[in-house]
């Protein structure tokens, strides 16, 4: 056999016979890989690499792939192997190299058999061909193949389909790969064949002037980035061609689709004119072709050029036109009503603020939005103009019987409602025209009265009247409520009751701005019942909704929250129940009981309801229990006795109580822990004398445990999860009071590396000043910080100025994406920095802070959906480091992932604030906090000070202060006791089957408000009679669940 070292198959017969035995054997070889038995094809596998470092391999691999009457599969296998034996063996400076490499008898041979392969029918096999055609030129064109141009240009000029496809796939993959030094003997060659084939409309197929397209678009951006290095390379090789590339493409986009376009054509064209990536069209390769991705691509141009100061005026005279077609492009399809109708939790994922979803109607939204950010003035005019001119469109296509009239209604009023902020401001001041009260009266009510809308069009109504509440008469207000509380109702589409919650939560936000609640409160039993059955027969994303809206409810009026807390409580608990693994509803509930606890005359009924449920799951073993539920609890307790006046309850005090510190004590759960500790300070900053005087059968007061729970928490062998921060405000409370003798207790003691204890607790404090969440600790630690750099710089204290922390982080441009094992092998490095210099930047940072803020609540402008997504909560990236929240600028997104966020007006790169809150919770970065625990557990005369002084000092600040921030868990089905389980939908949108269980009675529906369509009853519309069902009376029980053993 001979090797591929030899010089040459010489002619003598018997090296014919090996060569043509070696052939047969490959054949052999390839037609035992194919075979299904895996032990066979691994030993072919064996013999295939035994013979691949012959000198015959390639070129007998080249045979089989051309010849025209050999079996598919083993032409398709030997193509691939070919390719691959290419990338390998062809050049010794392949970065896939592997010895031998191909002799020049043998790169002959297959540079002369390959082409043809090129003619072939079967297009897997001249794909094949074409991929190791192109990888050869990139190597050996020009020097070694300089005919290799000159037959592609044939093969375009010849008419063969085959022939021009298999040329152009090794042009487009060539090109992919071409080098400086060959392009500027390409670009001559290549691109006046482009232009020819892309203008040929009637001779070349729209996939072949697709790719024609594509390799202009490739050399381009080679040529300008070659231009950057060596000046004169764009104006030698691709401006005289640029002008006449431009007028075909500006002609090919004005083609209508038909044979010679379509929109994979006009997708390649617009990629010309900005080089941002984006989706590829679906072709021969499977990649993405479509009318929804060309619409991106227009889209996202025009972002471009709003992002470009240059084109920013280009944008602003095409206004008018430009948010007509917006409109034009948020309609719904077809397929969303399809979708939409059979999932109506799919329909709130997609309509929400915080969708992950994408499409060309949440795209169009987004551009408005966007233009709308950059001309308020004009964009209200134009969107005004834009809105009557479809109004009056779709009237009349509505005259002719046109079916889908009703979608351009439903875009307007989506659109108008989106941006409703400089809509009514701008009419408001007349700087534009637009009847306000004729489109809420004459469209948006008219709509609701048509016998047989569609549901989508009637919910989209509902909305868009709540959106502009500020514009209504008093009567008009009646009336639409009255349409809200009707779509609440059971027999009415899935879609329109929950475009009616949308619109609930929309009414009590504006009225309670405008201090007009009075107007709902008529309407709150329904409105209650309505929210009840939903939250009865829905879960997950309508649950949440429902919940939302649930809460905004209960501060509208607290009379009647009090009358209904018989049904809200026990609601929200068996809820919390059974979706307790889900931090969203979770912190919901939490919510819900906050606003519950508020109201004076609930405290006494909820607490008997909730606090029994409480203190079980806290008394339970942690095996019977769901993981993570026992901490959730612990925070909803908190909630209620941060939101409790004093004095508390007995049933806070001595059921409560004492079954929060024993949870705390005996549990190892890092989080239950943290959550107790918590609890605890906010029992002694409520009612410290009550914690003082109750004491238990053991005679052990309130205070013992506080401190039983508090040397718990500065065990060393404690995470420094459970009191880091805690433990900081006792430093920061220590600054603002004793200063000094604080200074001179910490040098006095050595901290865990043997320096003072002043440098480990100042390094553990800068590390964690931006971790703060919540308001009241965020201003102590900043005015303790404060007070720290005035004592340094007036006393020129030598203590603090020469401690040395850490800056900032070092990062390395050239490294890429940060995984793991570079993590493991490079550490993460940051600059040294003085203490002082470290304190200026926080203080500087906390000022910036403060700043936004209140720049924010002195322009509460309501940028519609976005709003709700314009926070970036804090999170901690793939190096462990803690990033604080942010707020991003009007009508952003927050966007990224778990480990990386920023602002952005991207759709596709958007992260929802229930996504953010399903993101893991931060882990702080492993160190030891022993210097502490031992300092304060050595300085034992001073614990009863900083007890007191980080629990009670300020009581009334504490009372204000904001929750922190909840962990994610995980807990098994608890099934809601007292409620009707979730019905199941058909595709027109009725429930299907009946609930094994009853749920709340009806509430008596309001005279003349009919249950089917219409909405909008006609004529007057006769007071609401008072609902004896929500009078107040003694709550009943509420059992709590029962675990073994107790």
């Amino acid at each position: 056999m001979a090797g591929m070292n030899a010089s040459g198959p010489g002619p003598v017969s018997t090296l014919d016979q090996v060569d043509k035995g070696l052939k047969e054997t490959l054949i052999d070889a390839l037609n035992a890989i194919l075979s299904p038995v895996q032990e066979v094809r691994a030993a072919a596998e064996e013999r295939i690499k035994v013979l691949e470092v012959t000198e015959e391999f390639g070129v007998h691999l080249a045979e089989l792939t051309v010849d025209p009457h050999g079996a598919l599969a083993i032409r398709q296998l030997a193509s691939v192997i070919l390719k691959q034996y290419v990338e390998t063996h062809w050049c010794a400076q392949s970065e896939k190299y592997r010895p031998p490499e191909t002799t020049e008898w043998a790169k002959a041979a297959i540079r002369e058999l390959l082409p043809s392969g090129l003619r072939e029918a079967i297009s897997k096999v001249r794909s094949s061909v074409a991929y190791a055609l192109s990888a050869i030129a990139h190597w050996d064109w020009p020097e070694a193949w300089p005919g290799l141009f000159k037959l592609l240009m044939d093969m375009l000029a010849s008419g063969d389909v085959n022939a021009v496809h298999g040329a152009m796939r090794v042009l487009t993959e060539f090109t992919r790969e071409v080098t400086d030094v060959q392009m500027p003997d390409v670009a001559p060659v290549i691109l006046p064949q482009m232009y020819k084939i892309f203008t040929m409309a009637e001779v070349y197929s729209i996939r072949t002037r697709s790719r024609a397209v594509e390799i202009f678009t490739t050399c381009a951006n080679l040529i300008c980035a070659i231009d950057e290095v060596a000046k004169g390379a764009a104006n030698t090789l691709i401006f005289p061609v640029v002008q006449q590339f431009t007028e075909a493409f500006i002609q090919a986009l004005q083609i209508p689709d038909g044979p010679t376009s379509d929109s994979g054509l006009k997708m390649e064209v617009l990629k010309v004119n900005y080089t941002e990536e984006v989706d590829d069209p679906v072709d021969s390769d499977g990649e993405v072709l479509g009318f929804e991705n060309l619409v991106f691509s227009i889209f996202e141009f025009v972002h471009t050029l709003l992002e470009n100061k240059k084109f920013k005026s280009t944008v602003k005279k095409a206004l008018p036109e430009l948010i007509y077609y917006i409109i034009l492009y948020m309609q719904i399809t077809e397929d969303q009503i399809k979708v939409w109708t059979a999932n109506p939790q799919q329909f709130v994922e997609d309509e929400d603020d915080a969708t992950f979803s994408y499409s060309v109607r949440i795209s169009a939204q987004d551009l408005l939005l966007a233009v709308a950010a950059e001309f308020q003035n004009e964009s209200a005019a134009a969107l005004a103009a834009a809105a009557t001119r479809h109004l009056q469109e779709g009237e009349q296509a509505k005259n002719t019987g046109s079916e889908h009239w009703w979608k351009v209604h439903e875009a307007c009023m989506l659109a108008l409602g989106s941006v409703k902020t400089i809509i009514t401001e701008n009419v408001k001041n007349g700087r534009v025209q637009f009847d306000m009260h004729g489109f809420l009266a004459n469209v948006i009510l008219a709509d609701l009265n048509l016998p047989a809308a569609s549901p989508f069009l009637l919910g989209r109504a509902l909305w868009a009247a709540s959106r502009f509440t500020a514009a209504m008469s008093p009567e008009l207000i009646q009336q639409f409520l009255q349409a809200t509380v009707s779509g609440l109702h059971e027999s009415q589409p899935p879609s329109v009751r929950i475009s009616a919650v949308r619109a609930i939560w929309g009414y009590c936000d504006q009225l309670k701005l405008s201090e007009s609640t009075h107007v709902l409160q008529p309407f709150l039993p329904s409105i209650l019942e309505g929210l009840v059955q939903l939250a009865a027969q829905f879960s997950s994303e309508v649950l949440t909704l429902v919940m939302e809206t649930l809460c905004i409810v209960c501060t509208v009026d607290p009379a009647f929250t009090t009358s209904a807390e018989n049904k809200i409580c026990p609601l929200t608990i068996a809820i919390f129940l059974k979706y307790s693994n889900d931090p969203v509803v979770a912190s919901l509930a939490q919510d819900i009981f906050k606003e519950l606890a508020q109201i004076e005359a609930c405290q006494g009924p909820m607490q008997m309801r909730l606090i029994p449920t409480l203190v079980s799951i806290m008394q339970a073993p942690p095996d019977k229990i769901p993981s993570g539920l026992c901490a959730t609890s612990i925070d909803i307790l908190t909630t209620v006795v941060r939101n409790t006046k004093p004095p508390l309850s007995d049933m806070l005090v001595c059921q409560a109580f004492p079954a929060v510190a024993q949870c705390t004590l005996r549990t190892d759960d890092n989080t239950t822990m943290q959550n107790g500790g918590e609890c605890l300070r906010a029992y002694v900053s409520v009612a410290l004398e009550q914690i003082a005087q109750w004491q238990d059968e053991q005679g052990h007061s309130g205070l013992w445990y506080v401190m039983q729970v508090v040397s718990q928490l500065l065990d060393p062998r404690t995470s420094e999860f459970t009191a880091a921060f805690s433990l900081i405000m006792v430093f920061a409370h220590l600054v603002h009071s004793q200063l000094e003798p604080l200074l001179e207790f910490l040098c006095s003691l050595p901290g865990p590396t043997g320096k003072p204890a002043l440098e480990f607790v100042m390094a553990e404090w800068m590390s964690r000043q931006h971790l703060f969440y919540g308001q009241y600790e965020g201003k102590v630690s900043a005015v303790a910080l404060c007070k720290l750099l005035q004592h340094s710089l007036n006393t020129n204290d030598k203590r603090l100025q020469d401690i040395v922390v850490k800056g900032d982080e070092i990062f390395n441009p050239d490294e890429g994406i940060c995984t793991r094992s570079k993590s493991a092998k490079n550490p993460q490095r940051w600059t040294n920095i003085p203490l002082l210099v470290k304190i200026f930047k926080l203080i500087v940072n906390e000022l910036s802070s403060v700043v936004e803020a209140n720049a924010n609540r002195a322009n509460p402008a309501d940028w519609s959906q976005v709003s709700a997504n314009e926070d970036c909560l804090w999170y901690v990236d793939k190096n462990g480091t803690w990033h604080n929240g942010f707020d991003c600028p009007l009508i952003t997104f927050c966007c990224g992932n778990c480990h990386r966020r920023y602002c952005c007006l991207d759709g596709f790169k958007m992260i929802t604030e229930a996504g953010q809150k399903r993101c893991m919770l931060f882990h702080l970065s492993p160190s030891t906090i022993a210097g502490i625990a031992s300092s304060i557990l050595l300085f034992v005369a001073a614990i009863a000070t900083m007890v007191c002084c980080f629990m009670c000092s300020c009581c009334y600040l504490y009372q204000r202060r904001q929750q922190r921030g909840r962990t994610p868990y995980e807990a098994q089905h608890i099934p809601m006791a007292s409620y009707p389980v979730e019905h199941m939908y058909d595709a027109s949108g009725k429930p299907i089957g009946h609930p094994d269980y009853p749920g709340y009675p009806m509430v008596p529906q309001y005279p003349g408000v009919p249950h089917q369509y219409p909405m909008m009853p006609q004529g007057p519309y006769p007071p609401n009679p008072p609902d004896a069902g929500y009078s107040q009376a003694a709550p009943p029980p509420y059992s709590p669940p029962q675990y073994p053993g107790h």
